[in-house]
């Protein structure tokens, strides 16, 4: 609050704000993912990785820091409430570094609720769909694409950002030369930018009652239950996927089978066809009119064998 008094009694700054960072950015992005795309970071880093202090290391220490530190408003990305645990784990082994307390820092450290990334990755599923976020849903809507963007709620939600993430005061017209043009475009490319404001009204909450659970149920019950049901249904999938690999490797085999046998009758036919040749070297056919029948013919519908004498 007193950075945003601060610039607000300085006369120079046309546009006072709370936070000189953005809560999406191509950053915040590859810190997330740094073990799935690590060259995205380098690039992003002038081809070296983060220093170790920087690099996501821990979900604790990444929660602290942004709980803590004003500027560090980092939002999480969809991978965390996805099914693939790939962001989660140095399957590459990249060196990131080790800590001055001497931790080499390898897969992501995660909370002590969380037995495994899979788990981890169920679990946050699971609080997205909880009924506490349900509640608060349009809240977090208002802020990011509603009522509370811009303008005086904007001011009184200290919900305000650098004045160059809002479109409105990106002037593209105002440039003066090419180093304004270039500074200005790295500034919206690669340190974020505020969507497009949807509402201009607070955002109706959520009413969803999940599996049709009575909506008295306590939150943390419902999450429970939500977890149990979402671990059967994981184990259904993975029982269905063994049983159509199961048929698939049977099926492969039946046509195998077939195939062979195809085989060996297309040999056992060759080896007849040429067994009636060499019976039958001797005879010729003859292609006459019924006129030319004779007591050495056989008549065959107009077609005369006849034997050699």
């Amino acid at each position: 609050m007193d950075y945003y008094e601060d610039l607000k009694a300085d006369k120079t700054e046309r546009h006072a704000y709370y936070y000189p960072t953005h809560y999406s950015t191509p950053g915040f992005v590859v810190f997330f993912l740094v073990r799935r795309i690590p060259e995205f970071l380098v690039k992003l880093q002038n081809a070296v990785f983060l220093p170790t202090d920087r690099v996501f290391r821990s979900m604790e220490q990444t929660w602290y820091a942004t709980v803590n530190n004003g500027p560090d408003v980092k939002e999480l990305i969809p991978e965390f409430y996805g099914t693939d645990i790939g962001f989660l784990v140095n399957s590459e082994k990249l060196e990131l570094g080790v800590t001055n307390e001497g931790e080499v820092v390898d897969n992501v450290v995660l909370p002590e609720w969380a037995r495994n990334p899979s788990d981890f990755l169920i679990k946050m599923r699971a609080a997205l769909e909880s009924n506490y976020v349900s509640a608060n849903l349009h809240k977090w809507i208002d802020l990011i694409f509603g009522c509370k963007q811009r303008g005086d709620q904007a001011v009184l939600a200290q919900n305000m950002f650098y004045p160059l993430t809002y479109e409105e005061h990106v002037r593209w017209n105002e440039v003066r030369n090419a180093y304004e043009r270039a500074a200005l475009e790295v500034q919206v490319t690669e340190f974020g930018q505020t969507p497009v404001q949807l509402f201009k009204g607070p955002h109706p909450a959520r009413v969803v009652r999940l599996f049709n659970l009575d909506p008295s149920i306590e939150g943390s019950e419902t999450e429970q239950l939500l977890v149990k049901k979402l671990k059967v249904a994981t184990k259904e999938v993975e029982r269905l996927h063994l049983e159509l690999e199961k048929a698939g490797n049977e099926q492969m085999k039946k046509i195998s089978d077939q195939m062979r046998e195809l085989k060996d009758l297309e040999l056992r036919n060759a080896g007849h066809v040429d067994k009636v040749k060499e019976e039958h070297k001797n005879d010729c056919l003859l292609y006459t009119s019924d006129a030319a029948d004779d007591l050495l013919c056989v008549d065959l519908g107009g077609r005369r064998i006849i034997k050699k004498k």
